[in-house]
């Protein structure tokens, strides 16, 4: 996981380009949609929403971490959130 408090210029790219690696596997079906959302929607969304949550140019890229979540990672993250929502079982109640 990134420090948040004091991120790693190293650590930062890793994790964006695992982020981005992820995002096109589920945006262009390289691995089925249950797979990736089961192996790794967890660890996606905690980096995802650590990097959304981040403000601060990180030195030696002169970017925010936020700034690097692209319209490709947005979109996947946006997927995987719907696809985990339509696997909640729906009950209803019958008197």
């Amino acid at each position: 996981m990134i420090d948040t408090a004091n991120p790693y210029f190293r650590d930062i790219v890793k994790a964006v380009n695992a982020l981005d690696l992820t995002a096109s596997l589920w945006n262009h079906g390289g691995i089925e949609k249950e797979i990736l959302y089961n192996s790794y929607w967890e660890s996606y969304q905690q980096l995802y929403d650590a990097f959304n949550n981040m403000n601060t140019a990180i030195p030696g890229i002169g970017r925010t971490p936020r700034s690097l979540l692209t319209p490709t990672i947005t979109s996947a993250y946006q997927g995987m959130l719907q696809y985990g929502i339509s696997k909640v079982a729906q009950t209803s109640l019958n008197p």
